[in-house]
């Protein structure tokens, strides 16, 4: 859709870093229940769908940035915004018969508080990831973006304790060498 070149090593990379990925998310499916979760907090087999489709939904919303990098990076923001209020609207009356609540859960932070903070984060998330492909080739672009997945894995083990498994460090390791190839190749070809 873009005609942007992409290279042999940003391709090996992206394939590399999907394998990490891979490792870091643990699917059932590929590493067994015992490795990914207890039975007590067994998957639904929607989650995989559920991963593919906000993958392939998500790169087309990059290209898409990509092709507006005409615009001002906050405008291609505030049209992403009113869609998703206006569609998650959508969904609570169509899928979540009209309701939405915000349930206390016994824990030190409100809901409310921790909603509104992963708001901010997510928009904040957001104007930097609309510019950076505004400005970047999209192969490159998507690799790094990678790294979201290491930071999510990151910040579980630290936050919430979750245990950490020699795939995920490995799978964590793959992702982070990836995106350092693109990026020391990138700043040598400027220099």
């Amino acid at each position: 859709m873009l005609g942007e070149a992409i290279s042999v090593v940003e391709i090996t990379c992206a394939l590399f870093s999907l394998v990490g990925v891979v490792c870091v998310c643990q699917p059932c499916f590929l590493f067994g229940m015992s490795l990914a979760q207890d039975d007590d907090n067994a998957s639904s087999p929607y989650g995989p769908l559920g991963g593919n489709a906000a993958a392939i939904f998500t790169a087309m919303a990059n290209v898409y940035m990509r092709k507006l990098a005409s615009l001002h990076y906050v405008v291609v923001i505030f049209y992403f915004l009113l869609s998703s209020a206006s569609l998650a609207g959508t969904w609570i009356v169509l899928f979540e018969n009209g309701t939405f609540l915000l349930v206390d859960q016994p824990s030190v932070t409100s809901p409310v508080v921790l909603a509104s903070a992963a708001a901010r984060t997510g928009f904040l998330g957001q104007l930097c990831v609309t510019k950076g492909f505004q400005m970047e080739a999209i192969g490159i672009a998507s690799v790094v973006r990678y790294l979201d997945v290491v930071f999510a894995f990151v910040w579980d083990a630290v936050w919430l304790d979750e245990p950490i498994h020699a795939a995920s460090v490995a799978g964590a390791a793959l992702i982070i060498a990836c995106a350092a190839v693109i990026f020391v190749r990138k700043s040598c070809s400027h220099v």
